[in-house]
């Protein structure tokens, strides 16, 4: 990298982190202040991602994935708080009882909706696994609306467990 262009690097104004899986680097894409558009590999690693659940072998093999760990990553969670600022930490145990209980469908290839009622609200759960089945993650938690099952029941497969 020459000089100019570090010292534009260091004049950042904008810059976000980007994870690619294939290639295993972070990538930082910096806009500098002649708007001009960098971008260096990092060796960063993503945010850690916490495993809040664990899901069923019929359901994780109705996905397609290997494991049957659950994770939220740190993205997904910023998400969450800014998008559905209602959910509170602690709401996020009701995962397992969705997951375990609830009224799963088959949404796309690696991708589930989940739906259970549990003091009086319905809640929504959405997760999904990696292209290669490794990983599992939460896509997204809230409070749902009847609408949305009933529209879950008329358009998508449901995930039979079978006899527990």
């Amino acid at each position: 990298m020459t000089g100019s262009v570090m010292a534009d690097a260091a004049r950042e104004t904008v810059a976000s982190l980007r994870y690619s899986r294939a290639t295993g680097l972070t990538w930082r894409r910096i806009t500098t202040s002649e708007n001009e558009t960098l971008k260096m590999s990092t060796n960063e690693k993503p945010p850690e991602a916490k495993p809040i659940a664990t899901v069923p072998r019929v359901v994780l093999d109705a996905i397609g994935g290997r494991s049957p760990a659950v994770l939220l990553s740190a993205a997904t969670a910023a998400k969450q708080a800014q998008r559905h600022p209602d959910v509170r930490s602690e709401d996020y145990a009701r995962v397992q009882h969705l997951l375990d209980e609830g009224e799963l469908f088959h949404k796309r290839d690696r991708e589930l909706n989940g739906f259970v009622e549990a003091d009086g609200r319905l809640w929504r759960v959405a997760i999904k696994t990696a292209r290669d089945g490794a990983e599992t993650y939460l896509t997204t938690f809230h409070i749902a609306k009847p609408r949305d099952l009933a529209s879950a029941r008329r358009r998508l497969e449901r995930i039979e467990r079978g006899v527990k």
